[in-house]
């Protein structure tokens, strides 16, 4: 499927403007210039957000696709760290601040071309200390308990194995 939209989005070279030629196997490209050119992939971050005695989770639900919660998640901006990344998304979605981040896993997102960089960190802000950027229609503070009675990110997921990983205490004490 990346490969596929790769294809149909990128069409011209973005070094000299001229039509693209893909390889066979759909990987690579090259305009006239013959430099090679390969499928965009946008780094994003997701992950969980525990409270700082490792009891509750801090789970969202997106505006644009309600329904089910699942982790805080967001896209790198050019230049910026995925730590940095991570931290800036929690507080724009959610007005907490973030501490012990740690990365933790990784999923390609071949619906919108994104490499996901899962991370485990910790909150102090049991309360918004900011304002959010709406893009969560719910934001809600879930235990280990709770989780069964709540509608979940889908199996296979990075979302779900990460809310998964933290049910069974694998992010306690700081990750």
């Amino acid at each position: 499927m990346a490969l596929l939209r790769a294809q149909d989005t990128m069409r011209f070279d973005p070094a000299d403007g001229t039509a693209l030629a893909w390889d066979p196997s759909g990987a690579l490209a090259s305009g006239a210039s013959g430099r090679p050119v390969f499928p965009r992939i946008d780094p994003s971050v997701i992950g969980v957000v525990q409270s700082a005695d490792g009891e509750r989770i801090l789970l969202g639900e997106n505006s644009h696709r309600p329904g089910y919660f699942t982790c805080i998640a967001g896209y790198v901006e050019p230049g910026e760290t995925i730590e940095d990344a991570w931290a800036r998304e929690v507080y724009e979605e959610t007005g907490r601040r973030v501490e012990d981040i740690s990365y933790v896993g990784s999923q390609p997102w071949a619906l919108t071309g994104a490499l996901m960089l899962g991370f485990a960190s910790t909150t102090r802000d049991i309360e918004p200390h900011g304002p959010t950027d709406g893009e969560l229609r719910q934001i809600i503070w879930a235990s280990r308990e709770e989780l069964a009675g709540l509608t979940l990110a889908r199996e296979g997921t990075i979302a779900r194995r990460l809310i998964d990983r933290w049910a069974r205490g694998e992010f306690e004490g700081g990750n």
